[in-house]
């Protein structure tokens, strides 16, 4: 799916449908470390509480047991020495999705592929998610994305943005419009599009991408729409279409699902799809008609 250099990238943007995430999740649970060397805790509101204490970002891996793209995930990116040891600037969070927390997150996100790893702070605010596995490199980079974005963003509001950096513009229209200030993230869109306007290191695809799912999970399903076509329409990579005509689908499936599924049926059909984007997006096809 699209990597969004700056922020929030992955399948599972399209798969989420709101943002807000319990204060406290009482179901308490004993740390565990991975053979890898994360040292992880089964327990959301036991690492808000060491977040809290640690003035740490929280790293939520929400799983299922057997799926292949987990399997992955465990076996190779998180077994990496370079994640090993960046992981450390995180709190981490390992939650089962048929667990009481892990139900709770499904449910609020509408999270229909897994596994989905979720940034977050202590006091819920929602930094990014990664969907699916990735390699260690694409994996890392994100990673270190995120802690950037968390340290920089009180310099980026105090500013104003920046007339020059795409990635703090689209990271603050992202804030703003996950604490549903639309006026404030709509000026820092347009801020972002003012730096390329004609898009020519790709970037703005990925902007529009992040932008249309937090305002979609918000419940601004216009805005929402609006911008998965401008995705569309920008578009330079087949992930970034897949993105965007999932996104597109998931905001009018209600209204209309027989639309939703000519827009997945359609991201099937764009060439280039990666076997993964192909794979997630027939299991949401088939999940959206088990719905009806």
């Amino acid at each position: 799916m699209y990597d969004f250099n700056s922020i929030f990238p992955t399948m599972a943007s399209a798969l989420c449908r709101r943002l807000a995430l319990p204060f406290c999740l009482l179901v308490l649970a004993p740390r565990f470390a991975c053979a890898d060397g994360m040292k992880w805790v089964n327990s959301f509101a036991e690492a808000q509480t060491l977040a809290r204490k640690s003035n740490k970002i929280i790293m939520l891996d929400l799983y299922r047991k057997g799926e292949k793209p987990h399997d992955k995930l465990i076996g190779v990116t998180f077994k990496d020495k370079r994640i090993v040891k960046f992981s450390k600037n995180f709190v981490l969070a390992q939650v089962e999705e048929s667990s009481e927390e892990g139900r709770m997150f499904s449910r609020m996100f509408s999270v229909h592929n897994y596994p989905v790893t979720f940034f977050v702070g202590a006091s819920t605010q929602l930094w990014g998610f990664i969907g699916g596995s990735q390699s260690p490199s694409e994996y890392l980079k994100k990673m270190q994305d995120f802690l950037g974005f968390n340290k920089h963003m009180s310099q980026w509001i105090a500013k104003g943005g920046d007339t020059k950096n795409l990635d703090a513009n689209a990271s603050l229209a992202y804030l703003f419009a996950s604490r549903g200030d639309v006026g404030a993230a709509n000026q820092y869109m347009r801020l972002s599009e003012s730096v390329d306007p004609n898009n020519k290191r790709g970037k703005l695809t990925d902007a529009y991408l992040a932008f249309a799912d937090i305002t979609r999970i918000r419940g601004n399903t216009d805005t929402a729409v609006a911008y998965y076509k401008k995705a569309a329409n920008s578009a330079k990579q087949p992930g970034q279409i897949v993105s965007a005509k999932v996104g597109w689908a998931v905001s009018v499936y209600r209204k209309d699902p027989q639309s939703a599924e000519k827009l997945l049926n359609e991201s099937l059909a764009v060439k280039g799809i990666s076997a993964d984007d192909k794979a997630a997006v027939q299991s949401l096809i088939t999940r959206l008609k088990n719905r009806r």
